[in-house]
């Protein structure tokens, strides 16, 4: 849908109103697809007054030379949820124990899993896979337009972890199966990665599971030789307003979005999507929830995703390398070579 939404802003076909990602926004402006915010139609004075409501850094990636140009909807972060009652084990506190604990546990038939702990939240690289190469020192750099990747030991670690995780290593995951996010509502994996919006779900899709005790949630576990404590990503998803046409129309969105930001309790109470206003994140129905000082703890040491101008093309040809190491069985250093190469060319 994300690809649709921006095929439409370039034929000039855009929607009046929508939401975003954030590794879509700084595309949409260079492009000036994006309206700015109308702070009357929106109930906010000014924006001193957007910075009192909303947390800074939720804001701050939509303001250009002092103007925003879009409201956050969602700042989510995700979390390794559990089954303790499938989980005949001690908790993994580290990948390497995680991958020892999958590899003792998975279940195949011929070269098909039948069985499996736990798999990764294929295909959003940006958010688990670019967060594991940060704890190792290595990462995306973007530099005037210029974007390298830096420290290949770190790359080529994680790019050998997946490699051994896939279809032609020890066979513990892969992208062609089901997503492990929709089948731990059903008690049919025991750990699954996902946000807050996971205990929503749970309670509406499994109540019985959901009351039973048997789940929580901890932190995602980190490389163990990991020169950082770095969470998995972070990211927003924005309202913003298309540019591309009357002020009535753009006042009338915007005065739409003052109607959904209005309701950030709802938002949160029965979707799970936190709007990251400085009251919702000490407020009563965010403490409500099991587990919400999981993800706050470890929003405060997560990174939000890479999100420049090329970020899309980044999670694409991320996505492309995945497939080589874990499904193609290709070795990591070739990968490597040619992602580094298209990365770098970028431009």
């Amino acid at each position: 849908i994300t690809n649709v939404v921006l095929a439409g802003f370039e034929a000039g076909k855009g929607p009046s109103l929508c939401t975003q990602p954030i590794e879509n926004i700084n595309l949409l402006f260079d492009r000036g697809f994006l309206a700015p915010i109308n702070y009357e139609a929106v109930s906010l004075k000014n924006r001193q007054e957007l910075e009192d409501v909303y947390v800074w850094e939720s804001v701050k990636e939509v303001e250009r030379d002092g103007v925003f140009y879009g409201l956050p909807l969602e700042y989510t972060n995700w979390a390794l949820y559990i089954n303790t009652r499938m989980l005949n084990a001690s908790f993994p506190k580290t990948l390497e124990e995680l991958y020892l604990l999958c590899s003792e546990t998975v279940v195949h038939d011929n070269d098909v899993i039948t069985s499996r702990l736990f798999d990764f939240r294929y295909p959003y690289y940006l958010t688990f896979l670019v967060p594991l190469v940060n704890q190792l020192g290595g990462g995306i750099s973007n530099d005037e337009g210029r974007v390298t990747l830096y420290n290949e030991e770190a790359w080529l670690k994680v790019f050998d972890f997946f490699a051994s995780w896939g279809s032609k290593g020890d066979n513990l995951g892969s992208p062609t199966y089901k997503n492990a996010r929709y089948m731990f509502n059903n008690e049919e994996i025991a750990m699954c990665i996902s946000g807050l919006y996971q205990i929503v779900r749970l309670k509406e899709e499994n109540p019985t599971f959901y009351n039973s005790g048997d789940w929580l949630v901890l932190p995602f576990p980190r490389f163990k030789e990991a020169v950082k404590d770095e969470a998995l990503g972070s990211y927003l998803h924005y309202f913003v307003v298309n540019s591309e046409q009357s002020k009535e129309k753009m006042d009338a969105c915007w005065a739409l979005i003052d109607f959904f930001t209005n309701h950030d309790k709802e938002y949160l109470e029965e979707a799970g999507l936190l709007m990251p206003k400085k009251e919702m994140l000490i407020s009563s129905q965010l403490k409500a929830f099991p587990y919400y000082d999981v993800f706050i703890a470890e929003l405060e040491k997560a990174n939000l995703i890479e999100h420049g101008l090329y970020a899309n093309k980044i999670a694409t040809l991320l996505s492309k390398a995945v497939n080589e190491l874990m499904i193609e069985g290709k070795s990591s250093e070739k990968v490597f070579e040619s992602f580094k190469t298209s990365v770098e060319s970028l431009h």
